[in-house]
């Protein structure tokens, strides 16, 4: 009955599914969105050929701790076999899932692992699935089609993210990540309580509201600090590029 697997020290199968459950009811509710991501170590097979199992499975608890420190407090990671992993992200659009992988990519690509003075380098392949297109059936349909992409990048020859468009590339999310805000979207994270995350569109959420709380203040007189917002749009816009959520 534990939800924690005492070998992985990540949630169990049988948890990932009722909770992937809950979030699935709640994002229907909310008209929100909902990803998954499934993680493979590349060459795992091949890795326990050359170094042994201890060290493949060394890896594996590596890439797990690495991946229970990155996720947020709403996100679930499970194990599902000795070189594959699946996350599930509430309130995460396939951009915002995407820059994850690619995070979790590059981690993996600076980690290198010393075993009898042989330097070992590690890479994983990451598929990721999202209910704006893959559709809101269940959570075990999202980590299927992820993991379908997972094992097409990795017939590609590893190290990759692959979405619904095939391989994701840093440039690409970087410019999805800077495509202009939903409101609707900002509006159901707080009402999922996802305040924070909202937090980090601010500059995008104020740019696309400016026009109407001009003409709020225009007609009402209700003392909406326009000039303070006006200031903020300025300096977001000289400042740096969308920010990438963890």
């Amino acid at each position: 009955q534990s939800t924690v697997d005492p070998v992985s020290g990540l949630a169990t199968e049988s948890y990932l599914n009722s909770r992937g459950a809950q979030e699935l009811a709640r994002a229907r509710r909310h008209q929100a969105e909902i990803s998954a991501m499934v993680i493979e170590i590349d060459h795992y097979e091949q890795l326990a050929q050359w170094h042994g199992a201890h060290v493949a499975q060394l890896v594996t608890r590596k890439l797990s701790k690495i991946l229970a420190t990155k996720v947020r407090q709403e996100d679930t990671v499970t194990q599902l076999n000795d070189a594959q992993f699946a996350v599930l992200t509430p309130s995460t659009d396939l951009p915002g899932c995407c820059a994850f992988a690619l995070r979790m990519q590059k981690a993996m690509e600076k980690l290198v692992m010393t075993y009898r003075e042989e330097r070992i380098r590690i890479s994983i392949t990451a598929g990721v699935a999202s209910s704006s297109v893959d559709g809101l059936s269940t959570v075990n349909h999202l980590i299927e089609v992820a993991a379908q992409r997972a094992e097409a990048g990795r017939q590609m020859g590893g190290n990759r993210v692959v979405a619904d468009q095939g391989e994701v590339r840093p440039e690409m999310v970087e410019g999805l990540l800077r495509q202009p805000v939903s409101i609707e979207h900002a509006l159901a994270q707080l009402r999922l309580g996802e305040t924070a995350e909202v937090a980090e569109q601010l500059p995008g959420l104020v740019s696309a509201l400016l026009p109407l709380l001009e003409l709020v203040e225009s007609r009402l007189r209700c003392g909406i600090p326009i000039e303070n917002l006006r200031k903020y749009k300025q300096e977001s816009e000289s400042g740096s590029g969308a920010t990438e959520s963890s």
